[in-house]
């Protein structure tokens, strides 16, 4: 396997084909080679922990995560998502992808914040949810969807890969839409209920190099483990790619 990082740098775990490291998002991104990565996926702080409520196996209990999920300001939370977009760039080679899930609380600063970095959207895909939590203060519609949004740099000579063929067997001869349906899931073990219940669904249906952010329980690199799929771990508990 080629080697994603400069100096001698132990990944905490690793095998043939994937390695796990552990350690500060930020300071490991700054030790990868650039233009090293053929694609991130990114779950960034959504900023959800704001002492809400919301519903979980049918009772009420408090949206607070940790500390690394409480905002600041909206010109703090978009410095913070400008400067890890801003670092993702330089690892991506110049085909390369990515991918960013989020919400109305963080996507329109994501959005805003990739085209000031010099990407180009390819898409923004809907992920509607067919079992969402009911929205327990009546006061608005309920929060069922999620975006996605799949981006490249924005240079003449990126030419990103889309497996078109694959796509329309994969949806059964069909051009696959950008709204994407599906439910959430159980928890996968002890890893966590954010990422689990929340992103399992997508991440099966795709085949990536991931990245992910700050704090977080590490729920996306054992999903990518136990499907034998890649990923960098962007966040301060590790970093894992195929």
């Amino acid at each position: 396997m080629e080697e994603l990082m400069r100096g001698k740098i132990q990944a905490y775990y690793g095998t043939d084909t994937k390695k796990l490291y552990l350690g500060d998002c930020l300071e490991l991104l700054r030790k990868m080679k650039p233009e090293s990565v053929d694609m991130i996926f990114a779950d960034p702080p959504y900023f959800l922990s704001n002492n809400g409520i919301t519903c979980q196996g049918g009772r009420m209990v408090s949206v607070n995560k940790a500390s690394w999920d409480e905002g600041g300001d909206f010109k703090e939370n978009h410095a913070f998502n400008r400067r890890w977009i801003r670092m993702c760039r330089r690892v991506l080679k110049p085909g390369g992808t990515i991918w960013i899930s989020g919400t109305l609380h963080n996507i329109y600063s994501i959005g805003m914040a990739l085209q000031q970095e010099r990407y180009k959207i390819i898409n923004n895909i809907t992920w509607k949810k067919t079992n969402p939590p009911p929205n327990l203060a009546c006061r608005c519609f309920t929060h069922s969807t999620e975006t996605i949004l799949w981006a490249r740099k924005d240079e003449k000579k990126a030419r990103h890969l889309f497996n078109y063929e694959q796509m329309k067997q994969m949806n059964g001869g069909k051009q696959m839409k950008d709204v994407w349906e599906g439910s959430l899931t159980r928890p996968v073990g002890k890893v966590g209920r954010q990422a689990s219940h929340a992103k399992t669904g997508v991440f099966t249906g795709t085949d990536y190099f991931g990245v992910h952010k700050k704090g977080g329980r590490g729920t996306g690199s054992v999903l990518r483990f136990r499907d034998n799929r890649g990923g960098v771990r962007k966040v301060r508990k590790a970093v894992y790619r195929n």
